[in-house]
């Protein structure tokens, strides 16, 4: 079994967000893991322990000292755009 769950960080709902100019956004905003990709991950490893197989967690960021990767077994510098498709390709020849 091959679980996939894409994670994303929002801005944290408990953050004060200031609007710049009408066209930004103040960039000290803390960034959260979304609540329900963390549900997500929790379910994928609970399949997956109740199934015996193991598990690997990649992360994705354009921000190379993003605090998942600190969380993350292997870690990708680069936009999700652009490396998601590219993953995709390469994990559908493993079958």
């Amino acid at each position: 079994m091959r679980i996939y769950v894409c994670v994303k960080h929002v801005p944290d709902t408990a953050a004060n967000i200031k609007i710049i100019n009408d066209t930004g956004y103040d960039n000290q905003v803390k960034y959260v893991t979304n609540p329900y990709d963390e549900y997500g991950v929790e379910e994928a490893v609970s399949l997956v322990e109740k199934n015996g197989e193991g598990e690997v967690i990649v992360a994705i960021n354009t921000d190379k000292d993003a605090p998942i990767f600190g969380k993350s077994d292997y870690g990708i510098i680069g936009d999700l755009f652009e490396v998601v498709p590219a993953l995709i390709s390469e994990l559908g020849k493993l079958e």
